[in-house]
């Protein structure tokens, strides 16, 4: 996967606006140029003003009819930006309503859409304004106030996302949105005030991988206009040197995605064609085996529309976060069921992992890890005894000793397990401690990463190695098993030379449980990401496993008015 650079300097740079090279988006449809020519001289800006300043004044409150959707003007921030700048419009030329109404309908380059900015109302205040050759005050005014209460909310969107990260993640503790709302007037004042709006809204989000699934965006939005997915026939296995009719739009459709230079009608899987697919086939988490299999088959079959929209789930995504993270951290993917060791902001060390089941899902959040625990113990939360212990140990006898669990009393003594009634135990009229002691079996390994959370959710070694062989990796009761856990052990100590297999070893030796303490806190980022680059640049596509994307679409496609 996924991030090359994800540095940090802190999230006031969110603020900052600085050049940059515009990005290869491809632009929404621009308004016909049909607004007359009228300068800014021409515009009754001081009429405009005595109007806005008129509103806001209670016994005026007939100046601008309450019907009208859009009169923010009482929202406090709004009001004070206006009352700063002693009423005088921002929108006093012709060129510059363009210009706003032109970054609105721009919204869909970002995965949002422009009514949630009620550009329907502005269209149509617009429309009245050019019938009344942008002289009637009172029409100007609604429209100033339309475009800049839509303005400052697209603005709100693109810096903290559309919708709550609460409303999906419970367990979310990243610095909260609010911090966006709370510096209303700034966000008024460096983005809906700036000279060249279009530019600056073009940057807002200026993390490289946002910009590059925007782009991602509009190249798909672009194949399915030009109706490249298009379903592949095939209800057989072709396997390299297979003829098929299907192979045909097989090429088409790699070619078009950039994956293969030849677009040709060969109907041939050959060799060329085979290498292709298997780079199609990394890209969406699929056996690289060049075959095109049933799994390949319906990969490639999904909807463009469904692509799409996996992108504009994980462009909210990224909304949520701050452009800036620290240089050093861990991320673990869920849906990609891997894990990234970043240092000065590059990866330099990955590893598969295997996460939480459908059931018990792996939650989306932050922490860090303090030290490492050697022959950990795992106390079992109360949670997997009730659904799961008690169930089996009710089936079988044999099961609690077979799984080297101990039970223990709220006074600290050993409960023999044939003495257990397990209905109430799974009922929690009876409430033991279950833990399993260091040593063959314990589900932990050898080593746990210590994440400092209130939700027992941690890194870990794990006696199942046999799950790492296989794509998708849900499996656990929600922490993250982590393959080759002394490496990164290793790493995360700063010296794998000294801190090497044969050094943790030796302190494994006696079977006793030890704390190693980090040379300092390693910050850990768990997040679910759909679609996102890899370090070479391409864009990589994964199932939704815990229908977290659905999810969010449905809510992102919800309009504004009804969330509120």
């Amino acid at each position: 996967m996924i991030y090359k650079t994800w540095t940090a300097v802190g999230l006031v740079a969110v603020w900052s606006i600085t050049a940059c090279e515009p990005a290869a988006v491809t632009n929404a449809t621009q308004i016909p140029a049909t607004t007359p020519e009228v300068s800014s001289s021409t515009l009754p800006v001081a009429d405009c003003a005595h109007v806005l300043r008129l509103a806001v004044k209670p016994q005026h409150d007939t100046v601008l009819t309450q019907s009208d959707s859009l009169l923010f003007i009482k929202d406090s921030s709004v009001n004070m930006f206006y009352r700063k700048r002693n009423f005088k419009p921002l929108w006093d030329s012709v060129e510059k309503i363009d210009q706003a109404v032109n970054t609105l309908l721009h919204a869909d380059t970002h995965g949002l859409v422009a009514v949630d900015y009620a550009i329907e109302r502005i269209l149509q205040l617009r429309q009245v304004a050019m019938r009344e050759e942008y002289q009637n005050p009172h029409t100007l005014a609604k429209l100033e106030i339309a475009l800049t209460t839509g303005l400052l909310r697209y603005a709100t969107h693109l810096l903290a996302g559309k919708l709550v990260p609460t409303q999906l993640h419970p367990l979310w503790n990243y610095p909260s949105r609010a911090f966006v709302h709370q510096h209303r007037i700034e966000l008024l004042e460096k983005y809906v005030a700036a000279d060249s709006v279009a530019t600056v809204f073009q940057h807002i989000r200026r993390h490289p991988h946002y910009v590059f699934l925007q782009n991602q965006l509009a190249a798909y939005k672009k194949m399915a206009a030009a109706g490249v997915f298009q379903p592949l026939q095939c209800d057989t296995t072709i396997r390299k040197g297979g003829l098929h009719p299907a192979i045909i739009r097989l090429r088409k459709r790699l070619f078009a995605e950039k994956i293969d230079a030849d677009s040709s009608a060969n109907p041939v899987l050959d060799d060329s064609l085979s290498k292709a697919l298997q780079i199609w086939q990394y890209r969406h988490g699929l056996k690289q085996t060049g075959v095109l299999d049933t799994a390949t088959r319906n990969a490639l079959n999904v909807p463009v529309e469904q692509r799409i929209a996996t992108i504009r789930a994980n462009m909210e995504r990224m909304r949520w976060l701050p452009d800036t993270l620290p240089a050093d951290f861990i991320l673990v993917n869920i849906a990609d069921f891997r894990l990234f060791l970043f240092r000065n902001g590059e990866v330099v060390w990955e590893t598969p992992v295997t996460v939480g089941t459908r059931v018990n899902r792996t939650p989306v959040f932050q922490t860090y890890i303090s030290h490492l625990e050697l022959n950990p113990t795992w106390n079992v939360p109360h949670s997997i005894v009730t659904k799961e212990i008690a169930v089996e140990a009710a089936k079988r006898s044999d099961y609690i000793t077979r799984n080297r669990f101990q039970i223990i009393d709220k006074n600290g003594m050993l409960i023999e397990p044939s003495t257990i009634n397990w209905s109430e135990v799974r009922s929690g009229k009876k409430v033991y401690h279950f833990y399993q002691p260091p040593g063959a079996g314990n589900q932990l390994g050898k080593i746990k990463f210590y994440c400092v959370n209130p939700h027992a959710i941690y890194l870990h070694d794990t006696p199942s190695l046999s799950k790492f062989k296989l794509q998708e990796r849900a499996f656990s009761h929600g922490c993250v098993r982590v393959w080759k856990p002394f490496e990164l052990a290793g790493l995360l100590m700063g010296d794998t030379t000294r801190w090497n297999q044969a050094a943790f070893d030796q302190l494994l030796a006696p079977g006793i449980t030890r704390s190693v303490i980090l040379p300092r806190r390693e910050p850990v980022h768990i997040h679910y990401f759909t679609a996102f680059p890899d370090r070479t640049g391409q864009l990589i596509l994964r199932r939704d496993i815990y229908g977290h994307d659905r999810q969010l679409l449905q809510l992102l496609d919800l309009p504004l008015q009804s969330m509120q």
